[in-house]
Order: structure tokens, then C-alpha cells, then sequence
């Protein structure tokens, strides 16, 4: 192969080992949130992007058959990916429709309800590619074939039946999932302010997330009803093989050509496919990236993963919020409030009758005093004066600590960071 073919082979192989690495970034937490069709698409994008990133590197410069076993596993996979992404999408959409309608599936959050609804997402992300590939036996013309630079490809004639299998999966499953994407987006305009409440329904799916999918669902159908088109009328401008039957199909079953790629790419249209076969997969790791990379979730998991990674070393790349069992004790006297590490608080003006507290370590403890309930009330023994620590946990585990006052707190003026703490001058 001339260099400039190499240049041409290494590019996008090294291309599509980064768009593995890229999709499969959020997969930890998409795990988490039992969000099967997203793991779904990363799965099925993903080993596509791997297995073309090998394929390209095993067959760089050569098309000698060394790895017969490996093409045979590859090109089925292959084949259930093309359907695949777009089941995958189908799951998303069918996920948000009923989240936004509200419908009883979404709004029944059982462990039963759950087992049920991931089944049916897993036949259809994965039992309807799993049946295409037991599909592939009545059109495969024979073992493969291998092509320098791109490596191991599907061996079939253009025949109705293998157009009607292959290529013409993605529309019927693409028009059904823009039916689930218009109804989804109808639905959730109608229901903008329950969107908000998403939470208590998915507690994993935020508003921004559900819009995330939308696009994500919604670029897949822009792009894969046009492209299962344009590789449907690619395939009929080079003729149709006259079907003769089984036997004649399957005849020299075992075979495998190679094919030099000075050779096959003098032809436009293989050229065309092949183009098609090797950036597709990439472009949908690399968008899929970018919707999902970049949130708040994500950011989170980045900075665990280098603190983890700079722990050993005694490096502290970023502060930890501290816990609630972590925040020191606040202590509540008559004259003033402080805590150790805050100089002074502000929140005696939001308290009720006979209470007095200050900011907690999340936000202002205000939030809770409104009930005046509490979960422990015990006597700090503070000399002389009547102090107690009454302790409540919010959502976020919150330490809010309260006691009894007999008078308003006398006028109050915030201390600048070099004054010493009101405590101290106590």
C-alpha cells in the first residue's frame, strides 16, 4: 500500500479507538441509573468503533486471512450493531414518552415494575439484532471477504432479500421512534411544570438529562432514515444478482477474497461504503460524547477519578465538601454564634420565637427551623449559661443545632476576617 493510503487507514483507526474511549466515559453512570438504552447505544457504538479501530490495524497493509474466527464473530456483530443503534434510540424514546405522559408504567417505580420495563428494553435493544443476524444465513453469498485497510467485510449479492434484511431494518425502527420522539416532545411541552418534578418519578433523569436523550434520540433519526435510504439506492445502482435459490447462493460456501486496495478503491461506490462503514460510528461516539461528557455528573466523576489517581502521591487536587458528620458542632449562646471556621452568622434575624441559629454547612438553616421539630436535643453543659444541640438531617444530611434564648440578640454587626471571633472576646 502506498504511504499516503497508510496516512489514510491510520487516521481513522486511531479515530475510532479515541471514539470508543470517548462513549464509553459515561457509561458508569448511565449504569447507575438503569438507563438501558443509553447503555445500549454505548454498547453497540462502542464495539463498532473498537472492533473497526482492530480491524484497521490487523489488515493495515495486508488482506491474508490469519484471523478467520475473529471476522466470522466481527461481521455478525457488525450486522447487529447497524440495527442495534437505532433499537437503542427506539428504548430512549419509548422511555421518554411514557415518563412525559405520565403514564402508569412510569409512575409505578416497583422493583417489579422496574425488572419488566428492562426486559422489554433489552428485546428490543437487543433481541431484534440478535434477529437479524439469525437472519443473515438466508442472504450470505459466502464466509467474508477481506479488504486491505479496512479489513473483514459481509459477503452477500445484492439481492431484494438481502436489501429488504440489511439495509431496510433502520427505517421501519427509525419512523417508530420518531413517532415515540414527537409524542415524548409533545407530552413534555404540555407538562413543562411536572417535567420539574421528574425526580420523584426517575430520580436519576434530570430535566436537562431528558432533553440530553431528546436530541440524542433525534439526531439518530435525522441521520439514519437519509443514510438507510442513500445505502439502499447505492446498493440497487449496482445491479441486482439473479437469486437462483439456496444452493446456488451457498455454493462455495467456505470461501474467503481478499481484495488489494489498489484495486478496490478504483471503485466509487466501495469507496462510498466503506467511508460510510468507518466515520458513521465515530461521528455518533463523538456526538454522544458531547452531550453527556460535559455535564455536572460527569465533571463530578472526572474529579473523583484524578483525585483517586493523585491520592497515593499525597496530592489534594480538589477539596471534598465536608459531610454532615463531619461539620463541627454549632454552638448557640445568647450574645452571639459562631462556628469554628465561620466567623460570625447572620441568621439570627430568621428565627423562631425563643430559637436561635446560623448557617449550616449546605445553606441557611432557616430551611428547617420552620417546624421546630427535632430528632436529639442534648445538653452541652456549656458553664453558666442554658445551651442545647438539637440535631436534624435534611435530604443532604444537613446539621442544624438550635438553643433557647430569653431575649432578642442585641444589635449586630458582621466582623470582618481580621477581627477576632465574638466567641473569643466572650
Amino acid at each position: 500500500m502506498a504511504p499516503y493510503w497508510i496516512a489514510q487507514v491510520d487516521a481513522p483507526a486511531a479515530l475510532s479507538l479515541v471514539g470508543f474511549v470517548l462513549i464509553t466515559i459515561p457509561l458508569c453512570w448511565h449504569l447507575r441509573a438503569w438507563n438501558t438504552g443509553c447503555v445500549l447505544y454505548i454498547f453497540w457504538i462502542g464495539g463498532v468503533c473498537l472492533a473497526n479501530g482492530i480491524n484497521m490495524l490487523l489488515w493495515r497493509e495486508n488482506a491474508i486471512n490469519f484471523a478467520p474466527a475473529w471476522c466470522d464473530i466481527y461481521i455478525r456483530f457488525y450486522i447487529a450493531s447497524s440495527v442495534g443503534v437505532v433499537s437503542s434510540s427506539l428504548v430512549i424514546t419509548h422511555r421518554l414518552y411514557h415518563i412525559a405522559n405520565m403514564t402508569a408504567t412510569a409512575m409505578d417505580t416497583s422493583a417489579a415494575r422496574r425488572r419488566r420495563k428492562i426486559i422489554i428494553d433489552l428485546l428490543i435493544g437487543l433481541g431484534i439484532p440478535l434477529l437479524a443476524v439469525a437472519l443473515f444465513w438466508f442472504y450470505q453469498g459466502h464466509r467474508f471477504n477481506i479488504l486491505e485497510g479496512v479489513g473483514c467485510v459481509e459477503a452477500y449479492p445484492n439481492t431484494f432479500l438481502s436489501i429488504l434484511l440489511t439495509t431496510s431494518w433502520p427505517i421501519p425502527i427509525g419512523l417508530t421512534t420518531a413517532v415515540y420522539a414527537f409524542l415524548s416532545l409533545r407530552g413534555a411541552l404540555d407538562r413543562t411544570r411536572d417535567l420539574k418534578q421528574l425526580q420523584v418519578v426517575e430520580p436519576d433523569l434530570s430535566t436537562s438529562c431528558y432533553y440530553r436523550l431528546m436530541a440524542l434520540a433525534a439526531a439518530n433519526i435525522l441521520f439514519t432514515i437519509p443514510l438507510s435510504i442513500y445505502m439502499i439506492v447505492t446498493n440497487l445502482s449496482e445491479g441486482l444478482y439473479l437469486y437462483r435459490g439456496f444452493a446456488d447462493l451457498h455454493s462455495g460456501f467456505g470461501r474467503v477474497e481478499s481484495t488489494a486496495a489498489i484495486v478496490w478503491r478504483q471503485n466509487a461506490t466501495v469507496v462510498s461504503l466503506m467511508n460510510f462503514r468507518i466515520w458513521t460510528p465515530i461521528a455518533c461516539a463523538i456526538f454522544f460524547f458531547v452531550m453527556f461528557g460535559f455535564t455536572a455528573e460527569a465533571r463530578m466523576q472526572y474529579r473523583r477519578a484524578l483525585a483517586s489517581v493523585a491520592k497515593p502521591f499525597g496530592v489534594v487536587l480538589f477539596r471534598q465538601p465536608r459531610a454532615a458528620s463531619e461539620v463541627s458542632t454549632l454552638h448557640f449562646r445568647r450574645r452571639s454564634v459562631v462556628e469554628s471556621g465561620f466567623w460570625d452568622s447572620e441568621d439570627w434575624q430568621m428565627t423562631k420565637p425563643g430559637l436561635l441559629a446560623m448557617d449550616d454547612a449546605d445553606g441557611p438553616s432557616t430551611r428547617l427551623v420552620g417546624s421546630g421539630e427535632c430528632s436529639r436535643a442534648l445538653p452541652l453543659g456549656t458553664s453558666g449559661v442554658s445551651v442545647y444541640r438539637i440535631e436534624r438531617s435534611s435530604k443532604k444530611g444537613d446539621i442544624v443545632v438550635m438553643a433557647p434564648v430569653t431575649e432578642p440578640p442585641p444589635a449586630y454587626t458582621k466582623s470582618p476576617p481580621s477581627m477576632r471571633s465574638p466567641l473569643d472576646a466572650a
